[in-house]
C-alpha cells in the first residue's frame, strides 16, 4: 500500500491555458486547427494559416454539449466557488487519503488509457513504478474528476510532459470553453494528465483532460457529463519543437 497521506505530492491548482483559436468543437465537421471559414475573404485574415505539417495527426475524443439540456447553472460562465475553510480542506484531504489508500489495497488501477469520456474517478502515481494510477469510480459518489476530453499521441519519443502539455493542453482548453459556452460546464477547474515517461515506456500515449471541483480538494458530489455525446475527431500534432498557434490564434 502507498503512504498515499506523505508522499502524493500533487499540484492541484492549474491555470487554464487560454486560446483563442477557431474552435475544433463547432459543429461536428471535425474542423482542424488553422482551417479557414469558408468564405472568408483572403483580406479578412490577419496573417496566412501555417501550412498542414506532413507529420501524423492525433485523435481527440471530446465531450460536447447535451441538446436540450439545461444550463449549470442558467448562464454561459460560472464563476468559481467560495473558498473552503481549512477545517473543509481537511475533511476533503482526509476523504481522498483514505479512499486511495483503501483502494491500492481493493482495486486494480488503470492507465490513462483505460478511461473514458465522463468516467468519474481519482488519480494518483504509483511510486514504484513511477506510472500514473487511476481508480473509477460510481459518477454517484464523491469523486476527485471527471474526464472530459482525451488525446491521443501518435507520437514516438518522449519529450516530457510538459511538451504534452503544450500540445494537448489547449485543445483540451477549446473542449472546456465549448462546454462552458453553453452553460454546461459546472465548474471552472480542470486538471490534465500527461504520461509520465514510465507511462511513455510502457506504451502509454494518452493524455487526458479533467473537470474538477472549484476549489482545491473540493470533490465532486455527481457526474455532469453524457458519454454518448462526444466527438472523435482529428488534429495535427505539431510534435516536441512546440505548438505551432495558427492565425489568429494567443
Amino acid at each position: 500500500m502507498n503512504d498515499v497521506g506523505t508522499k502524493r505530492g500533487r499540484a492541484w491548482a492549474r491555470a487554464v491555458v487560454a486560446v483563442a483559436a477557431v474552435s475544433l468543437l463547432t459543429g461536428c465537421t471535425g474542423v482542424s486547427i488553422g482551417q479557414a471559414e469558408s468564405g472568408t475573404p483572403a483580406a479578412a485574415q490577419a496573417s496566412p494559416a501555417p501550412a498542414t505539417p506532413s507529420g501524423p495527426t492525433a485523435t481527440v475524443i471530446a465531450v460536447t454539449p447535451a441538446p436540450g439540456a439545461s444550463p449549470i447553472p442558467s448562464k454561459p460562465s460560472v464563476p468559481a466557488g467560495s473558498a473552503l475553510s481549512m477545517e473543509e480542506m481537511d475533511d476533503a484531504r482526509l476523504a481522498m487519503d483514505r479512499f486511495l489508500a483503501t483502494a491500492w489495497d481493493t482495486m486494480e488501477p488503470k492507465r490513462l488509457g483505460d478511461v473514458s469520456i465522463a468516467d468519474c474517478l481519482y488519480f494518483d502515481k504509483d511510486y514504484r513504478t513511477k506510472t500514473t494510477a487511476l481508480f473509477t469510480v460510481d459518477c454517484a459518489t464523491p469523486h476527485e474528476g471527471e474526464v472530459m476530453a482525451i488525446y491521443q499521441h501518435p507520437g514516438s519519443e518522449y519529450h516530457g510532459q510538459g511538451d504534452l502539455d503544450g500540445i494537448a493542453g489547449p485543445v483540451f482548453s477549446e473542449a472546456a470553453d465549448v462546454m462552458r459556452q453553453a452553460g454546461q460546464l459546472p465548474t471552472d477547474a480542470r486538471r490534465d494528465l500527461m504520461p509520465t515517461e514510465a507511462d511513455w515506456e510502457t506504451g502509454e500515449r494518452t493524455s487526458i483532460g479533467l473537470l474538477l471541483g472549484n476549489n482545491s480538494f473540493e470533490l465532486l458530489e455527481r457526474g455532469y457529463f453524457d458519454p454518448g455525446h462526444a466527438k472523435v475527431y482529428d488534429v495535427p500534432d505539431y510534435g516536441p519543437a512546440g505548438r505551432q498557434i495558427p492565425a489568429g490564434g494567443a
